[in-house]
């Protein structure tokens, strides 16, 4: 499959660090108003955006920097430091993607080849929900909590456990555009309030095949983008 990456910065370590540290004026002058919604601002988030730093992992094929985890944990550090929510979930918005570039090529492309680099990605971990097999794929049913940011992000990967070669069903991850579940406004925390970390629900969600890995085959390192 063809790869177009999207034109944008590609960042050194250097580059991404200072941005996400230049970004303290806006982060800080806003964070009593982020809590008070409980969720992050827009202009939060569009900062975080235009400043490059989703790419921070993302693939270089993709339009990404593909810089290390150390460069993540150091935006995070400086996010940290004007206001905790944006850390949180800035961080969350960086390590999704190197999550992604471990599902299949056509999954990357789902999400890349589309809609480009700068794609907001959110998780649910807990494998709460129902999921069923379904021709092609499968079907997902249920309430997934903690989805932090998820209300601007475009896709989110929920955890499920499907029945499994052996004794114990298997734990997989399902890559589902955010547009085909609900988000439901749940967050109400003393701490962490900008994070929005809302719960979504799903009622038959289809899912292909390629949009879902083996949490086993990521720890193992054997998944398909591996």
């Amino acid at each position: 499959m063809a790869v177009t990456p999207t034109a944008g910065p590609t960042l050194t370590h250097e580059d991404a660090v200072e941005r996400a540290r230049s970004l303290f004026p806006l982060l800080r002058g806003l964070a009593r108003e982020a809590d008070d919604r409980r969720h992050l601002l827009p202009e939060m988030v569009e900062a975080f955006r235009s400043a490059g730093l989703v790419r921070t992992l993302v693939p270089r094929r993709w339009g990404g920097s593909e810089l290390g985890l150390t460069t993540h944990m150091e935006i995070a550090i400086e996010l940290g430091r004007a206001y905790g929510s944006m850390a949180w979930v800035g961080s969350f918005l960086i390590d999704h993607p190197f999550i992604l570039a471990h599902f299949a090529e056509e999954a990357q492309h789902d999400v890349w080849g589309i809609s480009g680099p700068d794609t907001l990605i959110a998780t649910s971990f807990a494998p709460v929900g129902k999921v069923t097999a379904a021709p092609g794929g499968w079907s997902l049913s249920g309430d997934w909590a903690w989805a932090s940011g998820v209300g601007y992000a475009q896709w989110i990967m929920i955890g499920g456990m499907v029945p499994g070669g052996g004794d114990h069903p298997e734990y997989r991850l399902f890559l589902v555009p955010t547009s085909e579940l609900t988000i439901v406004d749940t967050w109400y925390s003393a701490g962490l309030r900008g994070s929005g970390s809302d719960n979504v629900t799903a009622d038959g969600v289809f899912v292909p095949e390629h949009r879902t890995v083996a949490m086993a085959t990521l720890l193992e390192a054997t998944s398909p983008g591996g």
